[in-house]
């Protein structure tokens, strides 16, 4: 195979047994023969065109995005400079103040709830004489005077069917009626419900 054209024309060589027409590479006259065919310009026309608009459009972005972004800055900054930090600060510390108020109310223990509680179950002839109540454990320890051994029975009844478990001690009678001691015990939670 001969890989050096063997009839060389203006316009047309051929290469072992291939012709061409129109573009050469070399040319006696010009080392530019192959920019006479019409596609061959055109198509670089086309590309020297294409990557103008390409680089135009890219550097008109860049552009626009700068702008947007500087503009966006100061926006930021005027923002940042109408913030009073003072007033942040004393608002984080109202509500850290807040939080520990709520926790606070919400274990606070209502000891006004027990006498509710009490009265319900206490029987109209029984009179209670003194209290000792610890409401975190969710005991209270009473001492009290019933009318009589019956109605001390129906006392000790009633109390089993609340929210109290009683044990009764120190029973005597007196003068005045049966006198007591109950040891009441309940669900501490249920003094912390309002």
């Amino acid at each position: 195979m001969d890989l050096i054209p063997k009839t060389k024309n203006s316009g047309e060589f051929s290469m072992a047994g291939m012709k061409s027409q129109g573009i050469s590479i070399y040319d006696d006259k010009t080392d530019l023969y192959f920019l006479r065919d019409k596609r061959v310009l055109l198509s670089f026309v086309a590309i020297i065109v294409f990557l103008a608009a390409w680089a135009g459009l890219k550097a008109y972005s860049v552009f626009v995005l700068e702008k947007k972004l500087s503009a966006i800055s100061v926006e930021i900054g005027q923002i940042e400079a109408g913030v009073d930090n003072n007033r942040i600060k004393k608002l984080v510390e109202l509500d850290k103040t807040i939080s520990v108020a709520e926790n606070l109310l919400d274990s606070h223990v209502y000891d006004s709830k027990f006498f509710g509680m009490i009265e319900k179950v206490t029987l109209p002839l029984v009179q209670w004489s003194s209290l000792s109540l610890i409401p975190e454990q969710g005991t209270a320890q009473l001492g009290g005077r019933a009318a009589s051994f019956s109605v001390l029975a129906r006392q000790i009844l009633s109390f089993r069917s609340s929210d109290f478990t009683a044990e009764i001690s120190g029973i005597s009678l007196g003068n005045e009626g049966v006198t007591f001691s109950a040891l009441l015990r309940f669900d501490p939670g249920l003094l912390r419900e309002k």
